[in-house]
């Protein structure tokens, strides 16, 4: 009896519950992967090594056949079936600690019925992307970015003709031109190149794109170009040419772009004048015009922006004297770039509760004569740069607290500040990283940054006396430079140095990533 009931139990369960799976099948209409997709995924995990910690999760670990649905592909992580055909047509393994090489023998290109295809932040150990990509004829969404692919496009990828989305952004090694054929792609609504190494001109064939709402060519190695196609995209929501060696009036083919949301044309060689129909652009939230050649006036319209969060002008030659409460009024902005152009800011007293909360400021060298009285309000910084203006007398005491848990990089250098207004033993900033009080008029005693600092640059100061031991004893210092002051020799000693010390010490245990320019 015992045996009986232990043969009889189990089949009568698969009875009682077959009804049920069978009219769930039917009721969704779901049809299971066929086996031919199924063996060719399962080649594919086997391909590679997940090289991954213990605890990281990629979604190839569903892929083996146990478990109430293993046999089934189309209910492992990362795979999409069509309901009606049980074809494998998505295909996602982004960040799934994939490693080794990649070519066109691979499995993957047996699932030809592919229409979205995800290889985003895999390591493919420099391996050119295969030509048998070219076997995906039906794939609209392509993404290959952050996965280490090297060499050049290759031609089948310009023939894939239904793409809608191309990533190639963020590999090493990606080289050679963007070929004119780029133009086959008439599909395209999303074409990202960004941060490669592609060389030559950037294709004037692009123009042929006109279905782009966002192109980033960003980052690459391209010749001078000057870009007046561009008028053609009249879609685009999104364009990044940040660093790509482009020069000319580009703004003059940007007025008909009203759609555009991003902006960015950091780091070229573009000059011209702001023009006053920049402010038509209404729905900007990201425009960096930073370190080019643009020169004349602020157009006033630019203060109109009231979407902007991201607002980018240093290192151009713009000239005015400016309210930097026009700057304030842009209620939405979280990070703002001024430095370093031939403009004065007028400062006001501004209410702090009318105020953005800022991630970066950066107003160096733009003649500034007080510290910004909105600042004292500002819990939010992570980067401040005041150096390089006309700021006499005390740092003020509300100094202490300026955003005490994200600040990381605070410069001061070059102004006429004497000292502390209240000094503090022991400053309250948890995470400052850099701190630059160079080329002032300290007087007194060395300042004691926080436990936290990397980089300290206090010289050219006329600060004097014994340098406290506490100054021996942070844990992270990697560079001290306290040159150029009058401290006693019996100071200088306690690091084996002449009095000019400046030197740098062990490494941090991290990189240092200031300052930067805020990306998409």
């Amino acid at each position: 009896m015992g045996l009986l009931s232990q043969n009889f139990l189990p089949k009568c369960l698969l009875f009682l519950f077959l009804p049920y799976f069978l009219t769930r099948c039917v009721s969704s209409g779901q049809q299971p992967c066929l086996y031919s997709e199924r063996s060719a995924l399962l080649q594919l995990k086997e391909s590679f090594i997940l090289n991954r910690s213990a605890s990281s999760y990629s979604k190839a670990d569903t892929w083996k056949l146990e478990g109430w649905v293993g046999g089934d592909c189309c209910s492992w992580d990362g795979i999409e079936c069509d309901n009606n055909t049980g074809h494998v047509i998505g295909l996602d393994l982004s960040s799934s600690f994939l490693y080794g090489s990649f070519d066109s023998n691979s499995s993957l290109f047996q699932l030809q019925h592919l229409t979205n295809l995800n290889l985003f932040d895999n390591d493919f150990n420099g391996s050119e992307i295969p030509s048998a990509i070219g076997n995906l004829s039906k794939l609209s969404q392509l993404d290959l970015s952050f996965s280490a692919f090297s060499g050049q496009i290759p031609y089948e990828v310009l023939h894939l003709f239904k793409l809608v989305m191309l990533d190639l952004s963020y590999n090493n090694n990606l080289s050679g031109e963007i070929p004119e054929s780029i133009e086959n792609l008439k599909s395209l609504s999303h074409l990202d190149v960004s941060y490669s190494s592609f060389s030559g001109k950037i294709p004037n064939s692009l123009a042929n794109l006109t279905q782009l709402t966002y192109l980033s060519l960003a980052g690459n190695g391209f010749t001078p170009s000057t870009l007046p196609w561009l008028d053609r995209l009249t879609k685009l929501a999104v364009l990044n040419v940040d660093s790509t060696n482009s020069r000319g009036d580009v703004l003059s083919s940007l007025k008909n772009l009203t759609r555009l949301a991003v902006l960015r044309l950091f780091r070229n060689q573009f000059s011209s004048p702001i023009p006053s129909w920049l402010g038509n652009l209404t729905h900007l939230t990201n425009l960096d015009l930073g370190l080019n050649q643009f020169w004349g006036l602020l157009p006033e319209s630019i203060f109109t922006l009231i979407k902007l969060e991201f607002l980018g002008l240093e290192e151009n030659l713009l000239n005015g004297t400016y309210k930097l409460e026009s700057f304030l009024n842009l209620k939405n902005l979280r990070e703002l770039q001024l430095s370093d152009n031939r403009f004065s800011l007028v400062t006001t007293t501004v209410m702090n509760a009318t105020v953005p909360k800022f991630t970066i400021l950066t107003l160096a060298s733009c003649n500034l004569l007080e510290f910004p009285n909105f600042l004292s309000g500002q819990d939010e910084l992570a980067y401040l740069n005041l150096s390089r203006n006309k700021i006499h007398g005390f740092i003020p005491k509300w100094i202490w607290d300026l955003s005490p848990q994200t600040l990381e990089v605070l410069y001061l250098s070059e102004n006429f500040l004497t000292g502390f207004q209240q000094p503090a033993v022991v400053p309250p900033w948890t995470t400052l990283r850099v701190l630059d009080l160079r080329s002032n008029k300290l007087r007194g005693s060395l300042p004691i940054p926080p436990a936290s600092i990397y980089q300290y640059f206090v010289s050219n100061n006329l600060l004097k006396g014994e340098i406290s031991s506490m100054i021996c004893n942070l844990p992270y210092i990697s560079v001290l430079d306290i040159s150029n002051n009058s401290f006693s020799w019996h100071a200088a000693t306690m690091f084996g140095q002449s009095e000019q010390v400046a030197f740098t010490t062990k490494t941090p245990k991290q990189q240092l990533s200031w300052p930067y320019s805020s990306n998409m």
